[in-house]
């Protein structure tokens, strides 16, 4: 995520090496392992549930960020 933020802002973005966090629940501790699927590609295939719980095509990661950055008006 951070080489994704840091092309679509012009500057660099570095991120450190993944460090274990103790998660405060349950939930939130599957919320970091389902970021950890990401890079790698693990999570990137799609069925058309997707399509049916978004009422939308699913975006990219890429997209998600350019259009978070964009309301947060985060300047380059």
């Amino acid at each position: 995520m951070a080489e994704i933020t840091s092309r679509l802002l012009g500057r660099p973005i570095i991120a450190g090496a993944p460090v274990p966090a103790a998660a405060p629940d349950p939930f939130i501790a599957q919320v970091h392992g389902e970021f950890a699927l990401l890079r790698p590609g693990y999570a990137a295939a799609l069925t058309s549930t997707a399509r049916q719980v978004l009422v939308r095509e699913a975006w990219t990661t890429e997209r998600f960020l350019a259009e978070a950055l964009s309301a947060l008006a985060v300047a380059a």
